[in-house]
C-alpha cells in the first residue's frame, strides 16, 4: 500500500549527461530554428525597405539598412520611408504598418523571451526530470513563459516569424513587380495550440540518515 511517507525513501535519480543532452535537444532545435525564422523576416523587411525607397541601386538602400545592427532601429527606418512615401490612408501603407505592429507590439517580445529565458533540467520523485524556464519571479524573460509549455510557444514564434516572412515577401512582390504579382491578401496568424506545462510536484528532499552512535 502507498504511503505518502515511503516517498521519503525513495531517492531522486539526477539524468546522465547523455539524458541531459537528450532532454535540451528539442529546446535547442526549437530556438535555434526561432532564430533563422527571426533573421530571414528581417531580411525580407531589407528588401521591403529597398522597394518602399525606390531607390534604384540597391546596394545604396541595403547599406542603409545595415548601418545599424538594432532590428528595431531597421524596424524604424522601414516605418519611416512608407510613411513619407505612401499616404496614411492607403492599402501599402496600412499592411506594411501591420507587419511592424505584429513585431514591435507581440512577436519581438516573444522571440527575446525565448532566446534569453535561462532553461534547467529539473527533477523530482513523481515527474521525473523535464525541461523548465528557471523559476526566478524577478527574471522579466521567465513571468510570460509561466504556466506554459516553453517548446510549444518556440515553435509557435518561428510560425509567426514564417508567416509574417512571407507575407512581407508578398508586398514586396507586388511593389516592385506589379505586372506579375498581384496584391496579397493578409494571411490568418498562427494560432497556439496550448499544451499546459507539467503540474509541478512539490519538491522531497531524500532522507538523510543521522549518523550511528558508537
Amino acid at each position: 500500500m502507498f504511503k505518502p511517507e515511503n516517498l521519503h525513501r525513495k531517492e531522486i535519480k539526477r539524468p546522465t549527461t547523455k539524458e541531459q543532452i537528450a532532454l535540451l535537444r528539442p529546446y535547442q532545435l526549437a530556438i535555434g530554428d526561432l532564430a533563422i525564422m527571426w533573421n530571414q523576416l528581417h531580411d525580407r523587411l531589407a528588401e521591403l525597405f529597398w522597394t518602399v525607397t525606390g531607390v534604384e541601386n540597391g546596394m545604396i538602400a541595403l547599406a542603409i539598412w545595415h548601418s545599424t545592427p538594432s532590428d528595431f532601429a531597421q524596424r524604424k527606418m522601414l516605418r519611416a520611408a512608407t510613411s513619407a512615401r505612401f499616404d496614411k490612408d492607403s492599402k501599402e501603407r496600412i499592411e506594411i504598418d501591420y507587419i511592424l505592429d505584429i513585431i514591435d507590439k507581440s512577436l519581438s517580445a516573444k522571440r527575446n523571451d525565448a532566446i534569453h529565458a535561462p532553461l534547467y533540467i529539473l527533477t523530482n520523485i513523481t515527474y521525473g526530470s523535464r525541461v523548465e524556464p528557471h523559476a526566478d519571479p524577478i527574471h522579466p524573460r521567465v513571468r510570460s513563459l509561466k504556466g506554459k509549455s516553453a517548446l510549444d510557444e518556440y515553435k509557435w514564434y518561428s510560425r509567426m516569424c514564417s508567416e509574417t516572412a512571407l507575407y512581407a515577401f508578398k508586398i514586396r512582390n507586388s511593389l516592385a513587380f506589379p505586372d506579375f504579382h498581384s496584391w496579397p491578401e493578409r494571411p490568418p496568424l498562427p494560432t497556439l495550440q496550448h499544451t499546459k506545462a507539467p503540474r509541478k510536484a512539490p519538491h522531497v528532499a531524500p532522507r538523510i540518515r543521522p549518523p550511528r552512535q558508537p
